[in-house]
């Protein structure tokens, strides 16, 4: 698994390491999903720090998913899911659209609630994707930001629009927006 490795203050280091355990029974194991840098802390970097974060001054989660992750799963026309099960193995694959805005990854399921591999990801928020030789562990967030919504619409319609709209129109609806899931890699 991935993590990160601090290895002094500024030195910070995504690295391949051994999956955690629980040794002791007052162990305990924390997935951090999702972080941010404090206002007060920013201001001690400098000026010339602060402007090289610009995902951090726009108030987005910051993504590590590689630019060859995202142009190619971006720009592949489906993208191949397999939802984790509750007991860790994964679901077999099904051929989903998926769209890029900025530098995050997002999918809809055309069935809405009803689909299977949604019902799936959203149970365990895990699961495994590739597309165009391009593969990554997920994990799997509800995306429920009107404004960033209307994004993900117009990149459906960008992608997808030389497609018939009996495919383009129920992806931009609301029981297939209301499951709006972003890519998080693991």
């Amino acid at each position: 698994m991935r993590g990160a490795v601090l290895y002094a203050p500024g030195n910070v280091r995504l690295e391949e390491r051994p999956a955690p355990v629980i040794v002791q029974p007052t162990d305990v194991i924390v997935r951090v999903v999702a972080t941010c840098v404090c206002g007060s802390d920013r201001a001690r970097e400098g000026p010339a720090r602060r402007r090289s974060r610009t995902s951090a001054q726009k108030g987005r989660t910051m993504s590590d998913w590689t630019k060859d992750q995202l142009d190619g799963i971006g720009a592949a026309d489906e993208l191949h899911v397999a939802p984790a099960e509750k007991d860790g193995t994964t679901r077999h694959e099904v051929p989903i659209w998926v769209v890029r805005v900025d530098d995050d990854l997002f999918a809809r399921s055309y069935r809405g609630h009803d689909g299977k591999w949604y019902r799936a990801a959203v149970t365990t928020h895990r699961g495994h994707v590739q597309a165009d030789g391009i593969e990554a562990d997920v994990t799997f967030t509800e995306e429920t930001d009107p404004g960033l919504n209307e994004r993900i619409d117009d990149a459906y319609r960008a992608k997808y629009g030389h497609y018939s709209p009996d495919y383009v129109d129920p992806m931009i609806a609301g029981p297939a927006r209301e499951t709006t899931l972003k890519l998080l890699p693991r």
